[in-house]
């Protein structure tokens, strides 16, 4: 079975590490060949690499150049793959309007997996118009599609996509992967200049206004006010994106940029975890965030807005606190609540781990894969 990946390249964080994850995973079983293709160099294609994957790169100069598809069809001529598999807006589009074009009798079989909704990620951007068409006009194209949570499935359904042509297959993690030592992360509390008896809030996400950051910030600050102790607290944010800026500035304005440190983007998220006393999802939308399975596995108590996929992981008050979205008042009492209940913090972390480990293994998300793709070939 020959199966090409496609995906824009230009994608950060959760949906890439799955998508690498799954065409190494995959390479693993015999007469399976899979081979990814990346429409612009970036550290995407610089992972693939260094991992040894079958790699193809069709370079994109802007959003709109569709010189590539030309090529793209020809490349799929001549290696005649039985799979054909997008991932993200950009790669459906151009994915889908080769497939449109191809004039081979013997088209491979168009797969899409949608791993966040087109009409959250890009709500302050003039991509709030165009990515829900760009999404939309060609999913005809499509034979069957691929859904990370419950949420996104509902809505290719109100989108009008046949029940019939959606399966339902959840992201997944290794757990194992998160077992870090502590004595691994020593380095970690003098690189970021706070003492080892620090509490410490973390978050990791994309700096970006639907993860809901500024939220956490505002919330953040309660807390510090309302807290009766002298001990130290900082919130800690890992990742990058446009919004940098603002919340720094917001930080800044809300008097506690001192208590706030912004790592950056960083490939070392098991061992900051090993940091963290508790950790905040403050997203205003998610599909099925990747990055609370993470979580799960090392074990540390979340907070987490009840949206979309977050649901099918967090059951509330069970292996975490769920809290309305938007609402920093009730991120500073459910930080208050894990700060003050050694015995909260402890049950939900030991049920979290129980149940990343029963159900979300990437194992599965393997199996599920090729066996989809083998009812198609």
């Amino acid at each position: 079975m020959k199966v090409f990946h496609l995906i824009s390249g230009s994608e950060g964080g959760g949906s890439r590490d799955q998508v690498i994850s799954l065409i190494c995973e995959l390479n693993n079983y015999p007469n399976v060949e899979v081979t990814l293709i990346s429409l612009m160099e970036g550290p995407l294609t610089e992972e693939a690499r260094e991992k040894g994957l079958p790699l193809r790169v069709f370079s994109m100069n802007g959003i709109f150049d569709l010189k590539i598809i030309s090529p793209l069809i020809k490349y799929i001529a001549e290696e005649k793959p039985d799979i054909f598999h997008t991932h993200g807006v950009r790669a459906n589009f151009i994915g889908r309007l080769a497939y449109k074009f191809m004039i081979s009798e013997v088209k491979p079989v168009l797969f899409t997996t949608v791993h966040s909704s087109i009409y959250h990620d890009y709500k302050n951007s003039w991509k709030r118009y165009v990515y829900p068409y760009m999404e939309k006009s060609l999913r005809k194209q499509v034979d069957h599609f691929i859904t990370v949570s419950h949420s996104l499935q509902n809505e290719l359904l109100q989108d009008g996509v046949d029940e019939n042509s959606i399966t339902h297959i959840p992201n997944g993690v290794y757990p194992e992967k998160f077992d870090v030592v502590n004595t691994e992360i020593d380095n970690l509390y003098e690189e970021f200049n706070i003492s080892n008896d620090a509490k410490i809030v973390m978050s990791v996400g994309r700096l970006v206004p639907v993860k809901g950051q500024a939220n956490l910030l505002k919330g953040f600050k309660q807390f510090l006010e309302s807290k009766k102790t002298n001990e130290p607290y900082y919130l800690i944010l890992v990742g990058d994106g446009p919004e940098l800026k603002n919340l720094q500035q917001l930080a800044s304005d809300l008097s506690i940029r001192d208590q706030v440190i912004f790592t950056g983007y960083r490939t070392d998220v098991a061992k900051l975890l090993k940091l963290a006393d508790v950790f905040v999802l403050s997203s205003l939308m998610e599909g099925l965030p990747i990055i609370l399975l993470e979580v799960m596995s090392a074990g540390v108590p979340i907070i987490a807005t009840e949206v979309g996929g977050v649901f099918e992981l967090i059951d509330d008050n069970e292996n975490g606190l769920l809290i309305p979205k938007e609402d920093s008042e009730k991120i500073t009492d459910s930080l208050t609540r894990i700060f003050e209940s050694k015995d909260l913090s402890e049950y939900i972390s030991k049920n979290a781990k129980i149940k990343v480990n029963e159900s979300y293994h990437f194992s599965k998300v393997v199996s599920k894969t090729l066996e989809l793709y083998q009812e198609y070939v």
